[in-house]
């Protein structure tokens, strides 16, 4: 959770948020975090939540992404990934912009909610289409290619 989407927390977050800032600091608990974290079951357990429907979660993509972890210096990295608190915001980096922007969003994300991707459509001028893939969640390009992949070729031929 980034400081700018701070005030959509609850009230207990708000008050909590500066001393769990302070603590994921710390080496012993990033490191501790990381070493639960970068196993195959926990990677599995996230990829359900992430692809809801199921699809495409298999050894060999939990062999991609436990991979990275195991070598020399993830366990920095990862401390760096999760004490990013003041991070660019896409909503940020859309506000003026001229190139035509195309979404592809999953219908179930459990972290960027379809309603998000109807505002931001809404919103920013830049946002030219909205694909929603029913039945995905957070990386439809992945968990459903067979309906993603025509959507970009569409978006192609659009742009040619």
């Amino acid at each position: 959770m980034d400081d700018k989407r701070l005030h959509e927390q609850s009230y207990l977050m708000r008050l909590t948020r500066p001393f769990l800032k302070s603590i994921t600091r710390q080496r012993w608990l990033s490191k501790a975090l990381f070493r639960n974290a970068a196993n195959p079951t926990v990677i599995k357990n996230i990829l359900s939540k992430a692809y809801p429907s199921g699809k495409n979660i298999d050894d060999e993509l939990i062999r991609i992404l436990h991979s990275p972890s195991q070598r020399s210096g993830a366990d920095e990295a990862f401390r760096g990934f999760i004490n990013l608190f003041n991070d660019h915001l896409a909503p940020e980096l859309m506000v003026g912009l001229e190139t035509p922007v195309d979404l592809i969003w999953g219908a179930n994300d459990p972290w960027e909610p379809l309603q998000l991707a109807e505002e931001w459509s809404s919103s920013f001028e830049c946002i030219r289409s909205l694909s929603v893939i029913k039945g995905a969640g957070h990386c439809p390009h992945d968990e459903m290619p067979e309906e993603v992949n025509p959507v970009i070729q569409e978006i192609f031929q659009q742009a040619t």
